[in-house]
C-alpha cells in the first residue's frame, strides 16, 4: 500500500470523528464515509487482514460514539465479503489486471459501492433496532443512510480519488 493511501484513510476517519458524527440530519439517515477505506483497499491484500482492517475502522468510530459495536460488526462484514461483492460487480469469476482498471473507473465501481453500502446499513440499522418489529421504519432507515452515504462517498472518490487508477 502506498502512502497515499494511508492519508485518505486518516482523512476519512477524521471526516466521520469529527464532522459527521456531530451532524444530526435525522432519525432516519446515518451518515458513514468511513467505509470508503474498506472499498479503497488494494485488490490483493490479504484475505485475513481485510476483516481485522474492517473491524479496527468500525471500533474507531463505536469508540468515539458509543455504539457498542454495531459499526465493527457491520464494517467487518462488507470487508469480509469485499472479494466476493467486486467479482459480483464485475460478473466475473476471476479478476485480471486489467479488468481491476476498467472496474476502477466504471459504473461497477458505483454497483459495487451501492451493493457494499446497501449491506452495510442493513446489518447497523438491524442490529441498532435488535428487532423486526418496526421493520417499514427500519426499512426507510436504510434506503434514506444508502442514498446518502452513496452520495457523499461517490463525491469523495470521484473528487479525491479518481486520478489515481491503481486503487485495488
Amino acid at each position: 500500500m502506498n502512502n497515499k493511501f494511508y492519508i485518505h484513510i486518516v482523512v476519512l476517519m477524521l471526516i466521520q470523528l469529527f464532522i459527521l458524527n456531530n451532524i444530526q440530519v435525522n432519525h432516519y439517515v446515518i451518515v458513514n464515509i468511513y467505509i470508503l477505506a474498506i472499498f479503497i483497499l488494494p485488490f490483493n491484500i490479504c484475505r485475513a487482514i481485510l476483516p481485522i482492517i474492517g473491524f479496527v475502522l468500525g471500533l474507531i468510530v463505536d469508540l468515539s460514539i458509543g455504539t457498542l459495536g454495531i459499526n465493527a460488526s457491520a464494517a467487518t462484514f462488507i470487508a469480509f465479503l469485499r472479494p466476493q461483492l467486486i467479482k459480483l460487480s464485475i460478473n466475473q469469476p476471476s479478476i485480471n489486471e486489467s479488468e481491476l482498471k476498467r472496474f476502477n473507473n466504471s459504473w461497477s465501481f458505483l454497483k459495487y459501492i451501492l451493493i457494499s453500502i446497501l449491506i452495510f446499513n442493513t446489518i447497523f440499522v438491524f442490529i441498532e433496532a435488535f428487532s423486526f418489529e418496526n421493520i417499514l421504519n427500519s426499512i426507510l432507515r436504510i434506503i434514506l443512510s444508502s442514498v446518502t452515504d452513496t452520495i457523499l462517498i461517490s463525491i469523495y472518490y470521484f473528487i479525491a480519488l479518481k486520478e489515481n487508477n491503481n486503487k485495488f
